[in-house]
């Protein structure tokens, strides 16, 4: 599995369990009774917004792709990366 579709696999993961605890949720099954739905639905949701800012939106507009540091070396950002750490005159460019 590239890196690609394990990071796009990861984020699946992350959603479709976010999606099976609305449904214990919903049934109030007794085995479940001690699950603190909120807390967990909080961490799920908290752990979908991680893996998303980290899939790669674009190629960093700093070192456009070589690597540095605030590509972390890899050559590309994530959205969230991309909105807070690139000066606004770079991000005048096309991207994404």
């Amino acid at each position: 599995m590239g890196k690609c579709s394990c990071r796009q696999w990861v984020s699946v993961v992350v959603a479709g369990q976010r999606i099976a605890l609305e449904k214990v949720s919903e049934g109030h099954d007794p085995l479940w009774a001690e699950l603190q739905y909120q807390s967990v639905k909080t961490h799920l949701d908290q752990a979908f917004f991680i893996v998303s800012s980290a899939q790669p939106w674009c190629v960093c507009p700093m070192c456009q792709g070589i690597g540095c540091r605030a590509c972390r070396e890899s050559g590309l950002l994530g959205k969230y990366r991309f909105d807070n750490i690139v000066p606004r005159e770079l991000k005048l460019a096309p991207c994404g």
